[in-house]
């Protein structure tokens, strides 16, 4: 049922027993009470009349005066009997006392009163006081004829206060119904408007509220989630690749023990000149090398994977850094008849200088390895506003276009054939993204007219910034 039905309802039957009530009243004085109440007036009269009587003389116009005010203002009527008259009962008559009877005549019942009185002059007469309830009788069945139409007015009054009720009061708490059903729905595009200056107002407020805050913190699970979300799935990245990565690492590390266990075992099965032992002996001693950097490349990237692992952040000039690894490096170019070109800015940058070294050396390292003898390498560092970017470009080779993502792959070669005479673990790039990732520096690789090109950026140093 409807709330302004039952507003509606509730009035209707408030009025509708507040009209029973005062007809049930009514017929109940008019019976009971009106009677009694009544006939303790009239004696209490009576009395008064024999007290006052002795004042006035017989049939004088203050006597008369008198007793029309008691009409008047009592609803009564009064008739004067000599003391010896025939037509009343004289016996029941005593000198103080009062008679009563009462007759009904066409249903109208008639109460009398008898008492002695004496005047001024000592004449005693008998006073008779008289009401009828036919008045009473008369202004009930007025009151009985109208109900209906009284009733009619009610009902009228009734709607139109349910009315009112339902736009005041009714209208906007099925507008907050409504908000707040679509709240429960998870909707919170529509607020409560209540003009009202109440308490209503105050509860659209507080629901405005609640919506408000229950939609910012869904809105904030919801991005929690997702993010959750994000972080089980690069776990499970990470848990997969972990799992490729030791698996890739245990073929890496079989391949050069497999080779030592070969060349152990022709030493052992077969003589072999001094010369010959030598040259198998280089061969293991080569293959430990190659075990030692790649285990300790492994280390290196497993200690970066670490979330408690921290950069060590310095200002150092990074032209200074390129030049003193290019001389480090000027022989192995030299042994390649390779040709380097160097455009540097000296520029001081903020990063972990450690870490950045590693990128630039596996950077040179990759370039010299990949770059065919007699070829050019080219390195450049430029400033841009706040940034200071680094480029090494080696020509001659090139890496086919849907390859380019998976260069900083562990283990990944150009040679499909995984030629381990072009040297290096297979773990350099792989290290060199991480140390980017950990200084949040925008970095790739790209192929050029001239070959393939590296490059990454740093901070400026805000100190030695001119």
């Amino acid at each position: 049922m409807r709330l302004a039905t039952k507003i509606f309802l509730l009035l209707f039957g408030l009025f509708f027993t507040t009209l029973l009530l005062d007809i049930v009243a009514q017929y109940y004085f008019y019976d009971f009470a009106y009677p009694g109440y009544k006939q303790n007036q009239i004696y209490r009269l009576v009395y008064e009349i024999k007290d006052e009587v002795p004042n006035f003389q017989r049939f004088t116009n203050d006597f008369f005066s008198y007793m029309n005010g008691i009409e008047d203002k009592y609803l009564i009527k009064y008739k004067l009997h000599s003391s010896n008259t025939s037509q009343l009962n004289l016996e029941y008559l005593t000198d103080n006392d009062i008679f009563f009877e009462s007759t009904t005549d066409k249903n109208v019942t008639t109460y009398h009163y008898y008492t002695k009185i004496k005047f001024k002059e000592g004449e005693e007469w008998i006073i008779e006081i008289s009401y009828s309830l036919q008045v009473l009788g008369e202004m009930l069945s007025v009151f009985t004829n109208y109900y209906i139409f009284i009733f009619m007015i009610l009902a009228i009054l009734v709607l139109i206060f349910a009315i009112w009720l339902t736009e005041h009061i009714t209208k906007p708490l099925l507008h907050m119904k409504r908000v707040t059903t679509n709240i429960a729905n998870i909707d919170f595009s529509e607020k409560c408007e209540v003009n009202s200056d109440d308490e209503l107002r105050e509860l659209a407020t507080n629901i405005n509220v609640m919506s408000e805050n229950l939609n910012r913190t869904l809105t904030e699970l919801q991005v929690a989630n997702e993010r959750l979300k994000d972080d089980i799935a690069r776990e499970r990245e990470f848990e997969q690749m972990r799992s490729t990565f030791f698996s890739t690492i245990s073929h890496e590390l079989k391949t050069p023990l497999t080779i030592i266990k070969g060349i152990a075992t022709r030493i052992q099965s077969r003589s072999m000149s001094p010369d010959e032992v030598k040259v198998q002996l280089n061969s293991i001693i080569e293959e430990v090398n190659r075990m030692t950097v790649m285990v300790q490349d492994t280390l290196n990237y497993m200690k970066m994977e670490n979330p408690e692992d921290i950069l060590e952040y310095s200002s150092f000039n990074l032209k200074m850094l390129i030049e003193h690894l290019n001389n480090k490096v000027k022989h192995i170019m030299g042994e390649k008849k390779l040709h380097i070109h160097l455009d540097l800015d000296d520029e001081y940058v903020e990063a972990d200088s450690s870490k950045i070294m590693t990128v630039v050396t596996n950077l040179y390292s990759n370039a010299i390895r990949y770059t065919p003898d007699g070829d050019h390498i080219y390195v450049s560092l430029k400033r841009f506003g706040s940034k200071v970017q680094f480029e090494i470009e080696n020509t001659g080779i090139f890496i086919p276009e849907e390859e380019l993502d998976r260069i900083w792959e562990p283990f990944y070669r150009l040679e499909k054939s995984r030629n381990r005479d072009s040297g290096g673990t297979g773990l350099g790039l792989l290290i060199t993204s991480k140390i980017l990732q950990m200084h949040q520096s925008h970095y790739g690789v790209v192929n050029t007219s001239r070959g393939v090109k590296f490059y990454f950026d740093l901070n400026v140093d805000p100190d030695f910034d001119e």
